[in-house]
């Protein structure tokens, strides 16, 4: 299983935490933040996403001393009008 709550980014990718945590041959069950702490994984903070039409968000992460923020980064997709001028254009050979 793992914990969602704690993780390690990887090449930018969020890696969350097993559960149980295994270490030296030894299984801990419900490993305690400070037991995840002490091998490398932080709390995992997620940021609420934004909701805005015409938009969606991609998902990002962000590493601090203390946790990883998981943030959302806007895409503006064309506006459909635009796409139907464009398709009125269009010629096929």
């Amino acid at each position: 299983m793992l914990n969602k709550n704690f993780g390690k980014l990887i090449n930018d990718k969020l890696q969350y935490a097993p559960n149980p945590l295994a270490t030296k041959g030894v299984f801990i069950s419900n490993p305690s933040k400070s037991e995840y702490m002490a091998r490398g994984f932080l709390p995992v903070i997620i940021d609420e996403k934004p909701i805005k039409e015409g938009s969606v968000f991609s998902p990002y992460y962000v590493k601090t001393d203390k946790a990883i923020i998981k943030k959302w980064k806007e895409i503006i997709l064309p506006i459909i009008e635009e796409a139907e001028e464009n398709l009125d254009t269009l010629t096929i050979n």
